[in-house]
Parts: C-alpha cells; structure tokens; sequence
C-alpha cells in the first residue's frame, strides 16, 4: 500500500513522538479562540515589512523573540500559514502594479520563516537525547527498508518440453566432447573428415561454402543469404519492370521466423508427428503452441522441420548438401521458378558445437576476405 503523502519527515514524525509536539496541539485546541500574540510596542517599523511605497500597512502577527523561543511546531506553523494567508489577501487588494513589492515580501517572509523553523529544529535536538537521535537512525533505516521481489515477479521457469531440450543438448555437447577427445588422439577429427567430404562434393559443381554465424538463427541466416544473392543476380539480370519476375524478397530473420512459426501454426497437423519427440507428451496442445513461440522469438535452433516450412513459405525450392548423404530437396514442386533454387549445407559436427548450417554459394560469389575467416571461425 502506498503512502499517502507527507514522505519521509512526515513517517519520522509519526515514529519519534517529539515531546512538545501534543502540547501544543492541545494548547492550540483548547486557545483557538485566542487571537496570535501581536508584535511588541518596542519593534520598530523598519523591523515591519515595508509596504510604505504600495499605500497599504499590512498587520504583522509575528511573535516577539520570548514567544518565538516558546512557540511548540504546532503553533509555529498555524502562525506561518495565517501569516502567508495575509500577505495574500493583501496583495490582491494591492494588484498587479506592485508585483515587485509583493515579491520582495514574500520572499523576507520564506526567509523569515525557514531561520524560524530551523531554530526550531535546533531546539528540539538540543531537547532531544542521545536515545531519541538512536530512534531516529532506526526509523529511518526502517523508512528506507524495501522488501524483496515477490514471486510473482521471478523470471517465468521454461516447461518440461525446453528442460528436456536443454538436457538433451547438454548430453549431446558432452558425448561430442569425449568424442572429439578421442578422435584427437587417434588422428584426424570427424570435423576435419566432414569439411573435406563436403568439399569433395561441392567443388565439381562450381559451389562452395560461405560460412554463418553460429548463434542460434544459423539456418535462417543461411536461408537468408541465399535470398539476398539470387534479389541481387535477378536486379542484374532482369527488365526495368516494377516487380515483373518471381524473385525473393530479402526478409530479417525474425521475419522469417515469424512467417515460419505462422506456417506451423496454421498448418498444425502436417507438422505435429514431426515433433512430438520434442514436445511434451503430457500437454501436446500447450507445447506445441510453446514451441511455435519459440521458434518466433527466440534463437531456438531449426532444423529440417522449420527448413521445410520455410520452403513452403517462400515458394522456393532448397537444396540441402550434407557430407556422405545425398542432396536433400525441400520444397520440390517450387523447382524450376525463375529465381532458381535455394542451396545451404548442413554440418553435424560444425565447430565442435554439432549441427548447423552454412550458406552454398558460387565460387566466384565469395571473396578470399570470407574464405580466410570461415577457416579461422572453424579451427576455433
């Protein structure tokens, strides 16, 4: 529950009672019929607010010094507040003409009144104890204690279905590991072995590989390029027509992540035996539908089920290398379209960090500048 006002001196307040305080409300109670002392026959009129030039002597309420040094906080501040009632009133009888006098009074007057509450605030320390100043240090750490986060706000725990994703590629990085440790010792790695398959594959077509970068969206980056070099050899190549051929579009890749995730939506039953090994077999519904969300905002890898969809999505027809395997062909009825076919290549042990995918490209696509990189990223 929030407070209502009044902030920090206001709680210090209700926490150390101050020992004058109650008096003087109670004397307040029990003397408002009393009119405020009036300023002794000794001050001088230079010691009144001078409002000689403005043409009107505006009543001055203060107390002498002996009611002052007497005054409890309860009287000085209804004395402070019925004295900035009266300079109000009187400045709206005086106008506009002599704002500048009003404003010098107001301004003696803030002065006045803040040395008189300091002086105040002096008193009531000098008063007070070395035990009331250890309350005050405690109601103060008190005031600026918080609590801590409730639960509510704890950050969402993932489901049974991304726990078991996790574990499992969190098994596979460590059987990779030990794997590749032995593989160290008996010679040339599977790594080594599947690059120099792939290029034995690649290279007879005029094809190389143009490396992604290994961050979770590889094959929607792979995909990507690929959209990007055939928009850039179609503007090329084709008429000054406005949108005149089939070419595609360059899409970021949440973009093609989202048009991927819609598609698997909307075409739920063609996909859902494709995945139940990742989802959760206990609430198909709700993990497939956590699954697509996934793949929409998050770096959730895709594999050969989002490639298909994405396939679907863009009418085009990919091709998949992989070292050992025959070329895979996702989106076949779009083979032959005038922006001709996708190609990536899907690597299973890429970087020591298992499968992932790179864009194909001709050779004359790709400068020595991306070649030496790739080598560099793939000895890491």
């Amino acid at each position: 529950m929030g407070r209502k006002g009044g902030g920090k001196k206001v709680f210090l307040r209700g926490v150390v009672a101050k020992p004058d305080a109650d008096d003087g409300i109670e004397q307040q109670s029990t003397e408002s019929a009393v009119p405020l002392p009036q300023p002794s026959t000794s001050e001088t009129a230079s010691e009144r607010p001078d409002t000689s030039s403005t043409g009107l002597q505006l009543p001055d309420i203060r107390s002498t010094t002996e009611d002052v040094s007497s005054e409890t906080r309860g009287q000085l501040t209804q004395r402070h507040k019925k004295e900035a009632k009266m300079l109000k009133e009187a400045a709206k009888k005086i106008g506009k003409k002599k704002k500048d006098e009003i404003a010098k009074l107001e301004e003696d007057m803030d002065e006045r009144h803040a040395a008189e509450t300091a002086a105040l605030e002096q008193r009531e320390r000098d008063a007070a104890g070395p035990q009331e100043e250890t309350t005050d240090i405690l109601a103060t750490d008190l005031y600026s204690f918080s609590l801590p986060p409730s639960e509510t706000q704890k950050q969402k725990q993932p489901s049974k279905a991304q726990k078991r994703r996790q574990h499992h590629a969190e098994k596979e990085a460590e059987r990779e590991a030990e794997l590749e440790a032995e593989r160290a010792e008996q010679g040339e790695s599977e790594q080594a072995v599947e690059d120099r398959e792939l290029k034995q594959m690649l290279t007879p077509l005029g094809l190389t590989v143009r490396p992604i970068q290994p961050d979770g969206h590889c094959m929607y980056r792979a995909v990507q390029d690929q959209l990007s070099l055939r928009s850039s050899n179609a503007q090329q190549h084709q008429s000054a027509t406005a949108n005149g051929d089939d070419s595609p579009q360059t899409d970021d890749i949440m973009a093609l992540r989202k048009k991927t995730a819609d598609y698997i939506r909307n075409h739920r039953d063609d996909f859902l035996p494709f995945l139940v090994q990742d989802l959760d077999e206990e609430d198909l519904e709700a993990s497939f539908v956590q699954y697509c969300q996934d793949i929409q905002e998050t770096a959730a890898w895709g594999g050969q089920t989002e490639l298909n969809a994405l396939a679907n999505v863009l009418h085009q027809h990919i091709k998949v290398y992989a070292a050992g395997l025959p070329v895979v062909d996702m989106g076949q009825q779009y083979q032959g379209s005038k922006s001709g076919s996708l190609a990536v290549c899907y690597l299973r042990h890429a970087f020591a960090l298992g499968e992932h995918y790179n864009s194909v490209v001709p050779v004359e696509a790709i400068s020595s500048d991306e070649e030496g990189e790739f080598e560099e990223v793939a000895a890491k």
